[in-house]
């Protein structure tokens, strides 16, 4: 059986993979949203997520490490890595201690910047010809880059904030959900500048050209801002 699914949020696709487990689903393999199952005993296994060791799949060290522990590998896909075991009574976790947590969420953090960066650098680029050219790749372009960097900076956002609680005990965690929150807002507004920019060059003249460039770099100094709140609390 194959299914369809779109995951950016690892956690929620690991509780959702050992859902499928519980309803006799085994988890066997993955290409680009699509998940592949076979047959299985209702609970007979749980899965877990790492990242790879090497991209696109992983050394016959990381795979020996991991047969030793009684855990199978069952895909290397980009930076992950998609495990399985048998299920018991003991919690599936990869990471117990407050050390090993703390360079696995930096790793995952690391990840997630890469791409979130990635993507502005596609939204810049494609801005210009999208609104002067009013060209639809552009303008796809400026709309997956506009998404997918929101997506990925706010998943920056969350695994910062696990970084700092574990970084320090002590933490003020209500100005961290302050800052979190304000970077939120300004993606949501970079989000509306966006639209409205690219919306605006079905008037054809000089004002709604100059809006839309003003209002296309507004939502990418906005996306940039939102990431302020990471670069501040360091996580290396």
């Amino acid at each position: 059986m194959r299914k369809v699914r779109a995951f950016l949020n690892i956690e929620k696709e690991i509780k959702w993979l050992n859902e499928m487990a519980n309803e006799g689903w085994n988890f066997t393999g993955y290409t680009l949203f699509v998940y592949s199952f076979e047959k299985c005993e209702p609970g007979e296994y749980e899965y877990q997520t790492d990242t790879s060791d090497k991209f696109g799949k992983c050394s016959e060290k990381y795979r020996y490490f991991m047969e030793e522990a009684g855990i199978d590998v069952v895909c290397c896909w980009g930076p992950w890595v998609m495990l399985r075991r048998k299920k018991s009574e003991e919690p599936f976790e990869l990471y117990t201690d407050d050390e090993s947590k703390l360079e696995h969420f930096i790793r995952v953090n690391r990840i997630f910047k890469t791409v979130a960066i990635i993507e502005l650098i596609c939204l810049l680029v494609n801005l210009y010809p999208a609104i002067e050219y009013t060209n639809t790749a552009n303008i796809v372009a400026c709309l997956i880059g506009g998404i997918f960097s929101g997506v990925f900076i706010n998943m920056v956002l969350v695994y910062n904030n696990k970084i700092q609680r574990i970084k320090n005990e002590n933490a003020d965690l209500k100005e961290s959900a302050k800052n979190i929150q304000k970077s939120r807002q300004a993606l949501s507004v970079g989000w509306l500048f966006l639209l409205i920019s690219l919306l605006l060059r079905r008037y054809p003249n000089v004002i709604s050209f100059i809006a839309s460039i003003v209002l296309g770099l507004a939502a990418c100094f906005l996306f940039g801002y939102s990431l302020r709140y990471s670069f501040k609390n360091k996580t290396k």
